[in-house]
C-alpha cells in the first residue's frame, strides 16, 4: 500500500546549495503529469512546459528491480523512483545540477542532493525548547552538554533551521543541537557539538534515514533509538540508553501536593499506599512526593529509550522496585505533572501489584489537593538551591 508523498523536501549542502540554492526547499503536489517514453527524468524548473531546468533525476527509463527470483525486471512499481521522486535517491545515482562550471557542459553531479518525504504539519508542531538528560554515559563524559536547549534565532530574528529543522542553543551559548544529512545513502542524525555547520560532533542519534517520519522533531528520536555518546577515556562510540530529550516548558509548574484515590483494586490491595502525597524532591525532571504518614514515595520512573517511562509509587524513589504503576508515558507528550496521567488512565488504567501479579486499577486517579504549599519547607529549600545552582538536569519547579 505505499504511496508517494503529496509534500516532499529538496535539500542539499553541495553543488545544489551553491548554484541552484532557490530551487531548494518544500514542495507539495498539485497534479499528476503524464510520463515520456524518450527518457524519464524528475526536473525542477520554474515552468513544467519548457525543457530548461537546473536540478534533474539519473534517467529512470529503465530503472529495474530484482523480483523473488533475483531476476532484475522494469521497475513499475510505486516504491520506484521513476513512479516517486522519494525513491529516486535509493538507486544510488545521484542528481544533477545546472551550475557555471564548463566541465560536462554546466551539468555536475550532487552527491548530496536528497528528496525525501516531509511533513509540514509535523514540523509545525515541534517543540521550540528541549530538555537533555542523563543518568548515564554522557553525565559521565559530557555533562555540560546537558540541560535545557532553546531554537536558535538567525540575522533576520526567525527561527534558525537547516534541512528544515530546527537548530538549537545550549542555554549556556556554547553547545548546539542540530541535524546533520551525510548524503543519500550515507546516514543523518541529530547531533551535538560547538557549531551547526559541523560535525565533529560528541552526542549523535541513531541513523535516521529509513525513519522520515520520525526525522522532523527531535523529540521523536526516541522511538527509533537511543542516542550514542563519546566515551572520551576509551576513545570509542558507546550507547547511552539513559538520555532523553524530552519538550520543555520553563514556564510550567505542578502540584505542590497530590491525593491519591482509588475505589477498588488499590483501596484492598495496597490500602497504606492510598491518601496525600508532598512535593519531597526532584528526580528525572518531575517532582518527587512523600506520603503524608507512610514511607512511600510517587515519582516519575524513566526505564531507558524504549523501555517505558511511568510515574510509580514505591517505598524508595532510586529504586526500581514499585508498588503502583501509570500506563506507559514514553510517546506521550503530558507527562511532566503527575496529575496529567488522569488524561491517558481513562483508556488505560493504573497497575496495582498484589502478591502474585499486577492487577488493573480504573478507578486510582491523582488529584491535585494544595497546588501552592507555602508551609512545605522542603519544597522552600528546593527552590532556593535551583535559585543558586540553575541545575537543569533536577529541575521541577520553575521560578
Amino acid at each position: 500500500n505505499f504511496r508517494c508523498c503529496n509534500t516532499f523536501l529538496v535539500s542539499s549542502s553541495a553543488v545544489g546549495q551553491d548554484f541552484q540554492e532557490n530551487m531548494l526547499g518544500i514542495y507539495i503536489k498539485i497534479f499528476d503529469e503524464g510520463r515520456h517514453d524518450d527518457g524519464e527524468n524528475w526536473l525542477v524548473s520554474d515552468n513544467i512546459d519548457q525543457w530548461r531546468h537546473g536540478i534533474e533525476s539519473p534517467n529512470l527509463a529503465r530503472e529495474v528491480r530484482q523480483d523473488e527470483d533475483g531476476n532484475n525486471v522494469a521497475c513499475k512499481e510505486e516504491f520506484c523512483g521513476n513512479r516517486c521522486v522519494t525513491q529516486v535517491n535509493r538507486n544510488r545515482v545521484p542528481f544533477t545540477v545546472w551550475t557555471k562550471l564548463h566541465r560536462n557542459w554546466g551539468w555536475v553531479r550532487d552527491t548530496k542532493l536528497r528528496v525525501q518525504c516531509y511533513d509540514e504539519k509535523k514540523a509545525s508542531e515541534c517543540c521550540t525548547s528541549l530538555r537533555i538528560r542523563s543518568s548515564g554515559l554522557t553525565s559521565a563524559f559530557h555533562y555540560n552538554k546537558l540541560g535545557v536547549y532553546n531554537v536558535a534565532i538567525n540575522f533576520q530574528n526567525r527561527n534558525l533551521t537547516e534541512n528544515e529543522r530546527f537548530v538549537f542553543n545550549h542555554e549556556n551559548g556554547r553547545y548546539m543541537l542540530y541535524f546533520w544529512d551525510w548524503g543519500p545513502n550515507a546516514g543523518m542524525n541529530w547531533m551535538i557539538s560547538e557549531d551547526y555547520l559541523d560535525n565533529e560532533r560528541s552526542l549523535e542519534s541513531l541513523n535516521i534515514e529509513e525513519f522520515p517520519e520520525h526525522s522532523v522533531c527531535v523529540e521523536d528520536i526516541h522511538r527509533i533509538g537511543p542516542f550514542r555518546v563519546w566515551n572520551t577515556a576509551d576513545r570509542a562510540w558507546q550507547t547511552d540508553w539513559n538520555l532523553r530529550v524530552e519538550c520543555y516548558n520553563k514556564t510550567l509548574d505542578c502540584c505542590d501536593k497530590v491525593g491519591v484515590r482509588s475505589t477498588q483494586t488499590a483501596l484492598f490491595v495496597q490500602p497504606d499506599l492510598l491518601g496525600e502525597y508532598s512535593f519531597y524532591t526532584g528526580f528525572n525532571g518531575r517532582s518527587v512526593y512523600k506520603h503524608s504518614d507512610e514511607d512511600f514515595y510517587l515519582y516519575f520512573r524513566d526505564w531507558g529509550t524504549g523501555q517505558g517511562e511511568n510515574w510509580v509509587i514505591g517505598a524508595n524513589y532510586t529504586s526500581k522496585e514499585v508498588l503502583v504503576s501509570s500506563p506507559n508515558l514514553e510517546h506521550y507528550a503530558d507527562n511532566t505533572c503527575v496529575t496529567d496521567t488522569s488524561k491517558i488512565s481513562l483508556i488505560h488504567p493504573f497497575l496495582v501489584k498484589s502478591s502474585e501479579e499486577w492487577l488493573e486499577d480504573r478507578t486510582l486517579k491523582i488529584e491535585c489537593v494544595q497546588f501552592f504549599d507555602p508551609n512545605n519547607r522542603r519544597l522552600a529549600e528546593f527552590l532556593e538551591d535551583r535559585r543558586r545552582f540553575e541545575n537543569d538536569e533536577n529541575v521541577v519547579h520553575n521560578i
